[in-house]
């Protein structure tokens, strides 16, 4: 009787040891940037999600997926920390690009107001937030792409 409350005790004492251990924080998801492109599930995680210092006064937030051959990214300026910003030519320094590695090129640069990023993390290396914006194809002014459903954890490489 004694070896079965004692077998009980440790059976109970490391199921607790194991249960208090488990990490269940976010800070173990790594880095990701994720959205929907006309619908569709875009998401790259790792290394293909980073900031990266553009100029001394400029950074960017990226998601590169290398197979898709499909690059997006939202610059802003050095000064943009935690915050809300418009995007376009309304928005003023904050804009996003969409490009395809066949030289298809979109922006919302060419939009009057078309598009915000929130910034909810700005703790370098870590950036983290949201987003949405609709981009214009630079040669042909009537073709849009429409982005929704942003999210991204990134960090300056």
């Amino acid at each position: 009787m004694k070896y079965l409350k004692l077998l009980t005790v440790l059976f109970l004492s490391a199921t607790i040891f194991i249960a208090c251990n488990k990490d269940d924080d976010d800070d173990d998801v790594g880095t990701f940037f994720e959205c929907k492109i006309e619908g569709d599930e875009f998401r790259v995680t790792g290394t293909n999600a980073y900031a990266f210092d553009f100029t001394l006064d400029r950074y960017g937030i990226y998601g590169s997926d290398i197979d898709e051959e499909t690059l997006i990214y939202i610059n802003l300026p050095q000064s943009a920390g935690e915050g809300t910003y418009q995007m376009g030519a309304l928005g003023g320094d904050v804009n996003a690009y969409l490009v395809y590695s066949d030289t298809i090129n979109y922006s919302t640069i060419l939009g009057m107001d078309n598009g915000q990023v929130t910034i909810t993390t700005y703790d370098p290396p870590l950036v983290e937030g949201f987003f949405n914006f609709t981009v214009t194809n630079f040669n042909d002014p009537g073709d849009t792409r429409v982005v929704t459903d942003g999210e991204f954890r990134v960090e300056f490489q």
